[in-house]
Formats: structure tokens, sequence, C-alpha cells
């Protein structure tokens, strides 16, 4: 394999020498150039485009350019020039004499096909750079370099051989060459044939590849690295190939394919195989660079990717350990890139697993990089002073986070994200966007603005989608399908997550997320359904990615769990479930606000349902200020939901009608038909608790109350069942039967009855048809 120069690059440098020395007509000149400077000026691939990345041109690119373009030969396009050209380098010496012509091209001025003088290119223009490097090229080849050039030159070219006779039958080229490497010579039935030249031909026959140069295949290997990087998935099985294929031309394997494969091996969960190609990618790399200074250079990058890829798998005491000798190797040899880079995804890390922190405090890791807030503020100082805007957009993203997990001001959380915004615009930081706008859509979600929540979800989708990453995708999906299920909605999240499976990319990670999501909303709709066996399979499902996964799926698999101790009327061991999340997050330093205050809230359920509710009050209390002084609307409308619980039991049926009252229109607009259905049957016991307490039996007043209970108990009753939620629809239904009895309806407390009746025969109905596909 050459260095650089290849059969496709002949072809270049031969249309360049047209386009010098011919002159063609001022409508071709505009495409030609295109097309040239398109294959000699290296460019990076425009992120939102559809290209593919850098490949050689094929004689089929050239005919598509140039059959389409007049030349100034009358009758004869530029093609059937183009083809002339080639078929005049009908040896190897006229092969070696058109390079040695090349330093022509860059002469003040030269004598041209018709006689006159035309303009030379510029040395230092694109087409003069490039004709410099190729003649450069051809001098430093060995002789037999040059040969195995012009062999490769030869069958490139012979697909061309029946189109140029066709249009030149009296040509001397095409027909007969004295020289033995002509092309006449890989007809078989001659007996002078060159066996090298017909054994090449043989094996053209099943490949299509262009003939590449070691230039070449760094391009593509550094353009599939950088998607690799950017997107987060493994390599497409046809581009693998295509590379392979690159590869074996040469004598020896890139050591930037290694890092490929490592890459493959990473998103594909072969962890051994991931250490081990790792290890052999900067073994290699450092042994190319021995001579160089740079050499340590390596260490830490090594050391980076090793962490990440430990904490990838779960193994938090093996990336500790790098990381930490990263960060100290980095400041020693002062790579402050490397620097910052380690340092944004230790701050990512103790963010998003939880684990990772804890154990990262017992061994000493703080000591090293320094806290959370140390770590923000040294990446925006070097940021700023360097000028990379991308880590200053990334760091105030992170100072984002942190402040509204930690409950501070949430204005200050959205300035930073604002100002994030800014720089993104600003410096066209594109791939940054798609976090920022997941950030924003969090922030209002929590504030109760879940509509523009969405939008922003829905930008990030059909705006960024071509820019953003697979991760960031995917979770964009995952955050729209938690709202539809929240809605009650399951068939349409299910299709949701269907529509956008990541199992076409073969990343094991993404996978694993998305099953176990996917398994999360059926286990929320079996719950509420009453079918707790099926729960229990789906939290089967779920449990085994705990420990990779972040830490907003682990706390909704822990809520879940709770759920479902509740439902099995099993409170003795859901509240030690619950002390035990409780304990663990004093104990942790970064746990977000919102996580410690539905504990609170699940605790004090806990308390009202053993029928101690005032031993919940205070608790209670406290999640609901928390979450107030947060600005955590949706967390302080479910603690004022339990406050009302427990105010029922304490007979304050007053306090729960005008607490109810205040946040209901908010909590309709949140779509959150669970915590609807709940709040109405909570109006129901309200008003039910007024007429039986306040009001004079048989007076208009308690009838009122009677009308609003049975109002507000259908009002719940269809809540429910949006939500699929059986005991709750049964529960209303039963109400509403007393009421109607109550009031001396009996045609409709019995009509009531059947429709109890008949929701418990659908119930059992549905439960043995699943029962017996499971089976």
């Amino acid at each position: 394999m050459s260095r650089f120069l290849t059969p496709s690059k002949v072809c270049v440098l031969v249309l360049i020498q047209i386009y010098c020395n011919e002159t063609p007509p001022q409508k071709s000149t505009v495409p030609v150039l295109s097309f040239i400077s398109s294959h000699i000026i290296q460019r990076s691939v425009d992120p939102g485009s559809e290209q593919n990345g850098p490949s050689p041109a094929s004689l089929k690119d050239f005919e598509i350019l140039l059959a389409a373009q007049e030349s100034n030969h009358p009758g004869r396009s530029l093609h059937d020039v183009f083809l002339t050209k080639l078929w005049e380098l009908h040896d190897l010496v006229t092969f070696t004499d058109f390079f040695q012509d090349l330093t022509a091209i860059t002469q003040s001025s030269r004598p041209n096909e018709t006689g006159g003088k035309s303009p030379g290119c510029s040395p230092t223009s694109p087409i003069g750079q490039f004709t410099r490097r190729c003649h450069l090229e051809s001098v430093r080849l060995q002789f037999g370099d040059a040969y195995q050039l012009w062999e490769s030159f030869v069958l490139f070219r012979e697909p061309t051989r029946t189109t140029y006779t066709l249009r030149n039958p009296g040509s001397r080229y095409a027909r007969d060459f004295p020289n033995a490497a002509s092309v006449d010579l890989l007809h078989h039935e001659k007996p002078t044939a060159s066996a090298v030249l017909i054994e090449r031909l043989r094996k053209r026959q099943y490949s299509s590849d262009t003939p590449s140069s070691l230039d070449d295949v760094e391009r593509a290997i550094h353009f599939q690295l950088s998607k690799l990087q950017k997107y987060g998935t493994r390599v497409p099985d046809e581009m693998k190939n295509q590379l392979k294929r690159m590869t074996d031309q040469g004598g020896s394997v890139p050591s930037e394919v290694h890092f490929i494969n490592f890459f493959d091996a990473w998103r594909g969960g072969a962890y051994n195989d991931a250490v081990e190609l790792l290890h052999r990618y900067f073994d290699y790399t450092m042994e190319g660079h021995q001579a160089e200074q740079s050499i340590k250079t390596y260490h830490q990058y090594a050391l980076l990717h090793l962490a990440v890829l430990h904490a990838d798998f779960g193994c938090y005491g093996e990336a500790i350990s790098a990381m930490n000798e990263c960060i100290a190797t980095a400041r020693e040899n002062q790579d402050a890139r490397c620097l910052h880079f380690g340092l944004s995804w230790l701050a990512h890390l103790r963010k998003a697993y939880p684990d990772f922190a804890g154990l990262e405090s017992g061994m000493g890791g703080n000591d090293i990089a320094g806290s959370e807030s140390d770590i923000i503020t040294f990446l925006q100082q070097k940021a700023v002073e360097s000028k990379d805007w991308a880590t200053l957009s990334s760091s105030l993203l992170t100072q984002a986070e942190a402040t509204i997990e930690s409950g501070d001001s949430i204005a200050k959380a959205l300035e930073q994200a604002y100002q994030s915004s800014y720089l993104n615009n600003t410096y066209d930081i594109r791939n940054m966007i798609p976090s920022q706008l997941r950030l924003q859509s969090a922030m209002f979600n929590r504030l109760g603005q879940m509509s523009l929540a969405g939008q922003y979800l829905d930008i990030t989708q059909q705006i960024h989608g071509s820019t953003a990453s697979k991760p960031d995708l995917l979770s964009t999906v995952l955050q729209n399908a938690y709202n539809l299920a929240m809605s009650g909605r399951y068939d349409e999240a299910l299709e949701l997550l269907r529509q956008n499976n990541p199992a076409p990319l073969h990343t094991l990670r993404l996978d694993q997320t998305f099953l176990a999501f996917a398994a999360m909303v059926q286990l929320r709709r079996a719950l509420h359904q009453g079918e707790l066996w099926a729960a229990e399979r789906y939290l089967e499902q779920v449990r085994p990615i705990r420990s990779i996964a972040d830490a907003g799926i682990v706390f909704e698999t822990h809520v879940l769990e709770i759920e479902l101790l509740f439902r099995k009327k099993e409170l003795k061991q859901a509240f030690e479930y619950i002390c035990n999340r409780i304990d663990e997050a004093k104990k942790a330093d970064t746990v977000d606000m919102l996580h410690r205050s539905k504990l609170l809230i699940l605790k004090a359920h806990v308390f009202a349902s053993s029928g101690v509710p005032e031993k919940g009050f205070s608790i209670v209390l406290r999640a609901a200020s928390s979450a107030h002084r947060s600005l955590l609307l949706p967390t302080m409308w479910e603690a004022l939901a339990a406050l009302c619980v427990i105010l029922v039991d304490l007979g304050e049926f007053g306090a729960v009608r005008d607490v109810v009252d205040a946040i209901m229109p908010q909590v309709l607009e949140s779509a959150n038909e669970y915590l609807i259905a709940n709040l109405y049957n909570l109006l129901t016991d309200a008003h039910v608790g007024l007429a039986g307490h306040s009001c004079v039996e048989g007076s208009k007043e308690r009838d009122a109350h009677i009308s609003a209970a049975l109002t507000y108990v259908e009002r719940a009753r269809d809540a429910y069942a949006r939500v699929e939620d059986l005991d709750g629809v049964l529960a209303t239904v039963a109400r509403k039967a007393m009421l109607f009895a109550y009031k001396g309806e009996e045609a409709l407390a019995e009509e009531t009855e059947e429709v109890y009746a008949h929701v418990v025969a659908e119930a059992e109905k549905r439960t043995e048809e699943l029962l017996g596909r499971n089976l």
C-alpha cells in the first residue's frame, strides 16, 4: 500500500491537467473545481449532513461528473478527453514522466494545447499544494512501490477499455504495447501475460474496492473514531468490513484500528475484550512514538479511557484508581485538555452513579480531585482563560444541575442554563445543545410546567436529532414515554419505545437502559391493574441494571419496589426498605432533594396505612416545606396529598377541602392522572366528612355535600380508569354505591353494585388470559 498515491489520486491529477491545460468551457468550471476540491481538501464532515465520510473517488464518480460536461473539442465530452489522457499513460515510462511533468502546473505560465500560454496555479493554492505533494511522494517511491502503483493503476483503469475503444477505434494505446506491464498482457490467452497482473485481476472480480493509500485509511479511521465518540454507538458492519478490506491492502494494521475495536467491544458489552484492546492500542501507539518526547502524553489518556470503561461496567473501585492516577499524571505533564476532560467526567460520575460517589469518599478520591464545587470552579476558570467555550458550557450545565439537585435557587440554575445556551448559539457548539435542552426540560418539569417541558423534549428530538448523540436521543425518548405513562397512556408509551428501539445499534448499555425502562412502564401498569405476580416478574428484569444505571433510574426502581410492597400489604418490609434508602441518602454527599422528599412522603404513607397517621404528620410537613423551598412543585403536591390523607384520619375535613382546592388547578395541568384521582378521592372524603360532622341531618347543606361527593367520586373513578388502577376503580364504585344508598336511591345503588361486579369479572378474565398466555 502506498503512503499517499493511489490510482484515484492519479485520475484527479489527470483531471487537474485537463483543467489547467485545456481550459474547459466556463459553465463546466465550477463543477470540475468543486469535484477536485472535494477530493484534495481534507474537510471535516458537517454533523448535520448525510455524508458518509472521506472516500477515494471511483471511475463511476468521474464518469457521472464529466459525461455531462462539454469540452473544447466538438462532439466530445470532458469524459472522452479524460479517458484519452488516462490511456496515454500506456507504460511505466510514460507513467513516470507524468509525475515528473506535475511541476509545470505550478509554473507562472506554460504552453497549452492550442499553442498559447496558460497561467499556472499558485504553489500555495490547494491544487498547487496537492500536485507538489504528489510529485514529492512519487520521487520518494522505491522502484518496487512505483511498479506496484502502476499495476494498481492499470487494473483501476481497465473497466474503461471498452468505452475508450468505441470512442477511439484507431487508437494504438488500447491495442498493442511493447512494455511487459502493458494492459494487453491482462488477456489470459496470451502466453507472455504477467502472472501478477492476472492474479490481481482475478481477485478484483470478487472485490469492488477502490485502491487506498495509508493517507486514505487514516482519514477513514479518524472519521469513524469521531463518529464513535460523538454518537456513542458501535461500528456498523458495512463500515467494519470496508475498513478491514482497506487495511488488508497494507502490510501492517494502523494502531487506531485497535482503538476502533476497543470502542466496538465497549459498546457491545465485551468488558474483557475492551480492556485488552485498549491496552493493545496504547502499547502500539507508544511503541511507534518511542523517539518522540510526546510519549508521556499517551499515558494519561489511556488511564482516562480505562477509568470510564471501568465505571461503565460498574467496576467503581478500579475506575477510582485509574481516574486518580489520570488526574495526577495530567497535572504532572501539564496537559490541561486531559485534566479538564477527566475532571468533567469525575463530576458526572459522582452525580450519575451514587455507588461511585460513596465508594470514592472511602478511597480518598476527593482528596486528589477535590469536591464537586472545586472541580466546577476550576473548570470554569481554565475554560475562560483558554477560551474553551465547550468546556465552559458543559461546566455551566453541571453547575445548574448541582444547583437544582441541592435545593438551591431555581432562578440561579435557570440563569446558568441560559448562559450555556448563549455560548452554544454564539460559538456553534452543537453537541452541547441537546444536553442543555434536556436540562431545561427537567427544570420546567420540576416547576410543574409539564407542557413547556414537553416542548423542549420535542425540540431536542425533531430539530437537534441529527447532531445529538444516541444516549441523548434515547434519554429524550424515555422521558417522553415516562410522561405518557404517568398520564395513563401506556399503549402510546410502549409504541413510542418500540419505534425508537436501539437494538439495531447493538450497544449493550443502550439496550439495557431501554429494556429496563420498558419493564418499568409495564411494572407500573401491572401494579395499577392489581397483577402483582406480573409486577414481580417485571421488577426482576429491572433489578440487574441497578449496578450500572444512573441515579434517576435507580431511584425509580426503588419507588416501584416500595409501591409493590404497599400493594402486597407488607408495610413492615416497606418501612424497613424506606429507612434503608433514607440512611443511604444521608450518607451520600450528592443526593437529589427530589429523591429525599419523595422518600419522606412514602414514609408518611406507611404511618398513615399503619393506623398511626400522627407519626407521619411532621415528616410530611418537612417534605412539603423542602419541596416548596426548592420549588419542586409536583413533589410538593404529592406531599400535600399525603398530608390530606393524614388530616382525613384526624377528622380535619375542612382543611383537606381547602388544601386540595388550592392545588387542584395546577395538578390538573400536570397530567399526573394518579395524583389527580387521589385528590378527587380526598375531596370525596372531605365532603362526606363535612356532611356527617358539620351538618344537620336532612339539611340542604348536607345534601349539597353529598352531591359534591358523588361528583368528585365519579371524577376520581374516571381518573383511576385512565391509569387502569383496578383497586382505585373498585374503591370509588363501592363508595358511589354507598352514597346512593345513603340518599335512598336504591335503583342507582343496585346498578352501581352491578357495575362493581362487572369490573371484578373483567379483571378476573384479563388475569386468566395473561396467565394462560404466559404458561
